[in-house]
This record gives structure tokens, sequence and C-alpha cells, in this order.
């Protein structure tokens, strides 16, 4: 949770540098990596629930 709502001016620059910096090299092929993995995973197909008026 520190991470997402940091609570010090400092840990607020870094996470900032940190999202500049994902977007780099070579970070960049690391995350896109990562993120293609997602493409494999299958979800179930789950039915609509009924709709009550």
């Amino acid at each position: 949770m520190q991470g997402y709502a940091p609570d010090s001016a400092l840990m607020i620059r870094l996470r900032a540098a940190s999202m500049r910096w994902m977007g780099r090299w070579p970070l960049r092929s690391l995350l896109a990596a990562q993120f293609a993995k997602a493409g494999d995973i299958t979800l179930p197909d789950y039915p609509l629930p009924a709709r009550t008026a």
C-alpha cells in the first residue's frame, strides 16, 4: 500500500521517477514481456445475472 499512497515528499518523488522510467529502455522491454503474459490467460464466460425490476 505504501507505494500507491506514499506519505512523504521523498516517496512521492521516488514513485514519480519510477513511473517515468518504466516507459524507457531497458525497463520498457521487461514490462512488455510481463504484460504479454496476460494475453495467454483464458477467462471463463460467466452468465449475466437475471435482471430485477
